[in-house]
């Protein structure tokens, strides 16, 4: 019974040791706590014993008749009874410091982010007063607005095949002179070099009668009056377009061609001989003109038509050969030679003095006449319209 009631007053009987620490000190303390603490598993005592089961007794304090000497007092073990801090609460903990964590973060984020809006919005813009390390300096070409007139017709040249490098750009293609059915003859001469333009028969009757643009004027009339009326080369059409102003029309009387069967198109002797036609240059002929003069005949011929031979005439310097492909109005051929210094030139009795009529002679032979021998030895072109072949040249 006394085991038994010591071991259901364990508690009570602790707290009276603690009490009595502090008021009696000393061995009473010791042995009380040595009984009755938890930690008395150290003591052999098994604090998770059954209560059913019957406990050892404890052999009671001796009684001592000499006070006990004053001894330090022990270091206490740590109260069983004391309540420890729950593994819950440092895990709240640490998760309250990562959130407040997350927050700073977040927060220093959110100003950065702030700050720069704010600089974009506030920031002073550029001027316009020069280059920058922020500016780049702005093209003096304004892309955004059409190009000028004098642009335009730049690029329509070069959009034709035009070289960019060409002195004549602004004026080619060259306009119209004259056409045949759907066959166009561009001018060969560019519009700013042109001293005057006559119409007048071919020497031999397989030419043909060509359709002319400009507005004819009699040579009695174009005599008193000292030449044609000229239109500036500023206010002339290019390419596909007639060209604009007054050509003589004369009358030879030693020729058998039908009536303006050839043009004449005046210019200084060098100037620059465009092709009059599109199309392949098929065969290139030295002659002797009027039995005083080397010359040349260039023959040109396009595609689907092998009845027509466009010829040119009274020039020098070629620079395209047999096989090559040219443009009207657009690819050089030759430049004009100086025939008015050897031989009377009709032209030169409608230009203005000083000017000898040297001129680009163009006129369009039917090559299936009887008797043509213009393209004797000339290469050989597609024929993709006509079926007919070319009646071969008599000797």
């Amino acid at each position: 019974m006394k085991g038994k009631h010591l071991k259901q007053s364990g508690s009570e009987k602790t707290d009276t040791a603690k009490a009595d620490t502090d008021t009696f000190g000393g061995d009473l303390l010791a042995s009380v706590t040595s009984a009755h603490a938890p930690g008395a598993a150290a003591l052999g005592i098994d604090s998770q014993t059954p209560a059913s089961s019957t406990p050892t007794p404890s052999p009671a304090p001796t009684p001592s008749s000499t006070p006990a000497s004053p001894t330090p007092t022990p270091a206490l073990a740590p109260d069983a009874h004391a309540l420890p801090v729950p593994d819950a609460d440092r895990r709240a903990r640490s998760h309250r410091r990562v959130l407040i964590g997350v927050a700073l973060v977040l927060t220093i984020a959110a100003l950065a982010v702030g700050a720069g809006l704010i600089w974009l919005i506030f920031a002073p813009q550029p001027s316009g007063e020069g280059p920058s390390i922020e500016q780049t300096p702005v093209p003096a070409t304004d892309w955004g607005s059409p190009p000028s007139p004098e642009e335009q017709r730049r690029l329509d040249a070069i959009a034709s095949g035009v070289s960019p490098d060409n002195p004549d750009i602004l004026y080619l293609p060259t306009p119209l002179v004259a056409t045949y059915a759907d066959l166009q003859i561009h001018s060969p001469i560019c519009v700013t070099q042109i001293t005057e333009v006559e119409y007048h028969q071919a020497s031999y009757d397989w030419a043909l009668q060509l359709n002319p643009l400009l507005t004819l004027v009699d040579a009695e009339t174009v005599m008193e009056n000292h030449g044609t009326h000229h239109v500036a080369a500023d206010e002339q059409p290019v390419g596909d377009n007639p060209m604009i102003g007054e050509a003589v029309s004369t009358w030879r009387l030693d020729s058998e061609g039908p009536e303006l069967s050839a043009v004449d198109v005046g210019a200084a002797a060098g100037t620059t001989v465009y092709a009059p036609a599109t199309g392949t240059v098929v065969r290139i002929r030295e002659y002797v003109l009027f039995e005083q003069i080397d010359d040349y005949e260039l023959h040109i011929q396009i595609n689907g038509h092998p009845e027509w031979d466009i010829i040119v005439l009274h020039i020098d310097n070629l620079v395209v050969q047999e096989g090559d492909k040219v443009i009207g109005g657009v690819t050089p051929i030759a430049q004009v030679r100086n025939i008015g210094d050897i031989i009377d030139n009709n032209l030169s009795n409608f230009t203005i003095p000083g000017e000898t009529g040297n001129h680009a002679h163009v006129q369009v032979n039917d090559a299936r006449a009887e008797g043509y021998r213009g393209l004797e030895g000339a290469i050989d072109i597609p024929a993709t319209k006509f079926t007919d072949k070319l009646i071969p040249a008599s000797s």
